[in-house]
């Protein structure tokens, strides 16, 4: 549930507030579903996978049947372990209602970096979305 609505297939008129965060797995390059146990929030029910095809990018993959209507913001935010992992994560380009994509990347300095193995370090996505079509 988000803000008092259920978040089903799509989103409708008013703006609706999701939320996930996932962390490394055993090492550092996450390949997880959404029934993995390092997967949570209000979105993890809707994703069907999230891989690590290179230093530093994450792929998710939403389930079929599920849209954000029109005009979805995405935000990415890291949760470093301490502060001497540190590390950035931004959402790359837009989401791909055709192929049900998001990308996510993390770096430090502007260069590609994992998420550090530790089960204190996550990443969170928060969407806030709205069908504006008619």
């Amino acid at each position: 549930m988000i803000g008092g609505k259920q978040f089903a297939k799509g989103v409708g008129k008013e703006p609706v507030f999701g939320a996930m965060s996932w962390g490394p797995n055993a090492a550092s390059d996450p390949v997880i579903s959404g029934a993995s146990s390092t997967l949570a929030g209000s979105l993890a029910a809707w994703v069907s996978s999230i891989t690590y095809s290179a230093t530093g990018v994450h792929t998710i993959v939403f389930k079929e049947g599920f849209t954000f209507g029109s005009t979805p913001v995405f935000n990415a935010a890291p949760q470093p372990a301490s502060l001497t992992e540190y590390f950035h994560a931004d959402v790359v380009g837009a989401y791909s209602q055709t192929t049900r994509t998001l990308v996510v990347t993390t770096h430090r300095a502007g260069t590609g970096r994992q998420v550090p193995a530790d089960a204190n370090a996550r990443i969170t996505l928060i969407v806030i979305a709205q069908d504006t079509g008619s």
